[in-house]
């Protein structure tokens, strides 16, 4: 029982962050997007282009979410 009670308490600690402008404040989550877009990049999955009047582009968001160890803390 007490096992569970401080892992969640570990996790209600942490906040994630609900916009892009939050997650920029946070050198963690900068770190986790650069990651992110570094991955997408050599698996040839996302290339960025510029933009072009004549067509539409294709809308994206940054989702937020922490994955947690056994013990609670954030991986």
């Amino acid at each position: 029982m007490a096992y569970h009670y401080a892992f969640m308490m570990k996790v209600a600690i942490v906040r994630k962050p609900e916009t892009l402008f939050e997650a920029a404040k946070d050198q963690r989550w900068v770190g986790a997007m650069n990651v992110e877009m570094q991955e997408l990049s050599k698996n040839e999955t996302l290339d960025l282009v510029p933009s072009s009047s004549h067509k539409k582009a294709i809308s994206c968001r940054w989702i937020f979410k922490m994955k947690h160890n056994a013990n609670g803390t954030v991986n």
